[in-house]
């Protein structure tokens, strides 16, 4: 099906957010999953599919209307009533008919597919953020169409193709977990390849070193918060008697991949003062001095507005993505909380909604946790699920909530929970319980019969 094929581009496209080609107001992912989208329609009509098999209504519908209705409401009142409306409708979208592609391509076994061209999609931006801290290049800018001639490096802290140092350290942070449970995975097969471990190792190696070159505070702690709940429930999953072959071969691979980076950057540290750059971002002293202090007089500044407001939203345009000048806003600038931000922009109704998918996004997870933990099985829904725990406490400290790459890790997981609990596919022949087998990629989980497609099942255990 070509639908697969250009959800798969789009998906590696979604650090390409910022190329505009020909000018046009829309960007290189938009235009990859329209036409994704049309494909899913006109595959469904062709071939007379139920229409659960190319739109599914799937639970964060409802909380995505609830949503819309709110952001209707609060643009009446809103600075840019224009922008305002547009906001409040790529909410809707990317919490419906957006996520309900990804469920399609999760019912269609694909899942395995979309987090391989999603981690394709953050080595790339990570090599690019990488090769402009250390050799002083600004790769990432080509990538950056804004209009406005914005730097990739500044305050030297590196971007990539994201256009935002925060915004590449919050890409990595969703990202990471999913290539170090994709390491566990293949590591635990009878017969693992171990030249794509090692593939999988560099990667989240080039991620780490790009994620620390962002000077991203909110990045860090999401990457070790999720990075370590991979590592804790394999380890409890593995139990006492499981063999630590596979984890001591892991820890080699994972030490050479290290010894590599470290000696690549202390040999050409003197040569392109990569030191003094590090120390001249003073991370911490612009978190303790600067940004920390001034985001906590934004939230009081909010949390202000809705005591005096609570029903009734300024509008869906005073967050950070609706090009609103700050001299408009109801607060100093916008704030680094999605949830009071919902509150404060688009009122109660748009917190709700906003409260209603976090709680939808949070069961589902801690579901997937749980059965896996029960059953002594793991699949790449755990690190799904990991994830989603790391991007919901990142959520907490940063403005925007419609990032695409957040709900496309939740949408894969709630369409293998579909499967799951619909039993709506074939299941696998289940095979003997060996210790091996607790570390099946897919877990024996439902998938679609379809012809596998060599060049990217290839890396599919």
């Amino acid at each position: 099906m070509i639908s697969r094929w250009i959800y798969f581009l789009g998906t590696f496209s979604l650090v390409l957010n910022l190329v505009r080609p020909f000018n046009l107001g829309i960007s290189i992912p938009d235009f990859l999953f329209l036409a994704a989208l049309c494909a899913f329609v006109i595959e469904g009509l062709a071939k007379k599919k139920p229409l659960v098999e190319w739109m599914p209504v799937h639970a964060l519908w409802i909380p995505a209307f609830l949503i819309l209705i709110g952001g209707l409401v609060a643009s009446v009142g809103a600075v840019s009533t224009r922008a305002s409306f547009s906001v409040a409708l790529k909410e809707w979208y990317v919490f419906s008919i957006w996520a309900s592609m990804g469920v399609i391509m999760a019912m269609r076994g694909e899942s395995w597919n979309v987090i391989t061209a999603l981690i394709l999609g953050a080595l790339f931006t990570s090599a690019i953020a990488v090769v402009d801290f250390i050799f002083g290049t600004n790769l990432g800018a080509m990538f950056v169409q804004t209009g406005t001639g914005e730097p990739t490096i500044f305050y030297y802290r590196v971007t990539g193709t994201l256009g935002h140092p925060n915004e590449l350290g919050m890409f990595l942070a969703v990202v990471a977990p999913l290539v170090l449970d994709r390491i566990i995975l293949l590591a635990h097969k009878s017969h693992p390849v171990y030249g794509r471990i090692l593939f999988y190792i560099f990667a989240l190696g080039c991620m780490f070193v790009a994620l620390v070159f962002t000077g991203s505070v909110t990045g860090y702690v999401g990457f070790g918060f999720s990075v370590v709940l991979v590592l804790a429930f394999h380890v409890i999953i593995a139990g006492r008697n499981a063999s630590w072959q596979p984890w001591l071969r892991l820890a080699m691979l994972g030490v050479l991949v290290a010894t590599f980076f470290v000696v690549l950057l202390l040999s050409i540290s003197d040569h392109y003062q990569i030191e003094n750059r590090l120390e001249a971002r003073n991370t911490m002293n612009r978190i303790v001095e600067i940004t920390g202090p001034s985001r906590f007089v934004y939230l009081k500044e909010g949390i202000d507005y809705i005591a005096s407001n609570p029903f009734w939203g300024a509008g869906m345009d005073q967050g950070g993505t609706s090009g609103l000048d700050a001299s408009y806003f109801v607060t100093s600038y916008y704030i680094h909380n999605t949830l009071l931000e919902s509150w404060l922009a688009g009122g109660l109704l748009v917190f709700l909604g906003t409260l209603w998918l976090y709680w939808i996004t949070g069961i589902t997870a801690l579901r997937s946790v749980w059965r896996q933990l029960k059953n002594r099985s793991a699949t790449m829904a755990l690190g799904l699920s990991c994830s989603v725990f790391g991007w919901m406490l990142m959520d907490m400290a940063q403005p925007n909530i419609y990032q695409r790459y957040k709900w496309l890790v939740i949408a894969l997981l709630i369409g293998l929970a579909w499967v799951r609990q619909k039993g709506r596919l074939k299941e696998r022949v289940p095979s003997p319980r060996l210790p091996e087998n607790r570390y099946h990629p897919e877990g024996g989980a439902p998938v679609v019969e379809r012809r596998p497609s060599k060049a990217w099942d290839a890396g599919r255990p």
